[in-house]
């Protein structure tokens, strides 16, 4: 019986020691660094053989939502007005918005200032 156990647990165990948190992840990608008291409302990792997918919602509290779009609005790959361009971040209606496709993964991450809500998608 601890020979099967075993056997179940293992690759799920190894794959999960060596992955970095989703909020590191989306830092490293976007260059947003979150809170660390931050509500986590979804994260979720979707393995389909070789393709793969992360989706990540947090909510943020209102001051935690101005520091965050200060950070977007300090960055030099931001830009107030025209179409969005890869690795850039650009003002919506709603907010924010960054795309980025690299290396066959695209990663996108929607800032909802209204509802103060971020929603980061990697899929590759």
């Amino acid at each position: 019986m601890r020979k099967i156990l075993w056997l179940l647990l293992a690759p799920v165990l190894a794959t999960s020691c060596g992955e970095k948190k989703t909020s590191d992840r989306m830092a490293e990608v976007c260059g947003i660094e979150l809170p660390r008291n931050v509500v986590v409302e979804k994260d979720q990792h979707i393995d389909a053989g070789k393709d793969y997918g992360i989706q990540y919602q947090v909510r943020l509290i209102p001051a935690e939502m101005k520091e965050c779009t200060q950070a977007i609005r300090g960055q030099q790959r931001y830009r107030m007005n025209g179409p969005a361009e890869n690795d850039t971040w650009v003002k919506t209606d709603k907010g924010y918005s960054f795309y980025l496709a690299k290396d066959g993964i695209y990663y996108i991450v929607e800032v909802d200032t209204v509802k103060g809500v971020i929603v980061y998608d990697e899929q590759g």
